[in-house]
């Protein structure tokens, strides 16, 4: 019995998940956008640049293929959006397999060296058994939500603000006009960026946390534990 404790200790350390769980994950999960045991990251993030890029180039054709910007930066020009919806909203998720796979081998590290001594097993499952509620919090994901309105209220009092027109805004003196590419900017494509930022901060914050809590434990460090590949 005591030995099917310590097995299921041991495996409960070593299986932190980093970008699954969570509202935001079911909602993929239920569009079929990934798999329990597949992230899909390539397939999603195609599908995110689409939403957030591709889609503001669509409303805003033919204009959106110009690179003339005498009457105000053009959509092509416009190096913020590619930064944020392209590259930006890309890298978040082509690196969520990459560093789930990566936590998850560190604390497999832990387990198998072993670092953490037998007797702080419980106390570390107890650890990461927490983190991994943390990670599912459906409050935590709602701030994010706020956070990434607040943004795109923001952004939209700066569009209705400026004095220069662009793709996104036309100009006029005292009462500026959201184009429709602009709309979509300020509803869809802003809130996305902001939301997949703050939850991948949250994220990264809850594994700081677990590698806090790890090293209070009683440790076994000696000089002949060493690393499985490259930190």
């Amino acid at each position: 019995m005591n030995d099917v404790r310590v097995d299921h200790q041991l495996e409960t350390v070593a299986d932190f998940l980093a970008s699954r769980g969570g509202p935001f994950y079911e909602l993929q999960s239920r569009l079929g956008l990934l798999h329990e045991r597949a992230l899909q990251a390539g397939k999603r993030a195609l599908i995110f640049i689409g939403v957030a890029w591709l889609v503001p180039f669509l409303l805003g054709l033919p204009n959106s293929l110009s690179f003339d910007s005498t009457n105000g930066l053009t959509y092509l020009l416009d190096m913020g959006v590619w930064a944020k919806f392209f590259v930006a909203i890309g890298a978040f998720m082509l690196a969520e397999q990459q560093v789930e796979q990566r936590l998850r081998a560190k604390l497999r590290q832990l387990v198998a060296a072993p670092i953490v001594a037998p007797s702080s097993l419980p106390l570390a499952a107890q650890a990461v058994s927490q983190a991994l509620k943390q990670r599912d919090s459906r409050v935590a994901e709602a701030a994010c939500l706020v956070i990434a309105v607040i943004a795109a209220s923001v952004a939209l009092r700066h569009l209705l603000a400026v004095e220069t027109s662009s793709w996104a805004v036309v100009a006029v003196p005292g009462a500026n006009s959201i184009t429709l590419a602009g709309w979509w900017f300020i509803i869809v494509s802003m809130p996305l960026f902001w939301f997949l930022a703050m939850r991948g901060l949250w994220r990264h914050f809850l594994w700081s946390l677990l590698l806090r809590k790890v090293a209070r434990l009683e440790l076994r460090l000696v000089s002949t534990h060493r690393t499985a590949g490259p930190v």
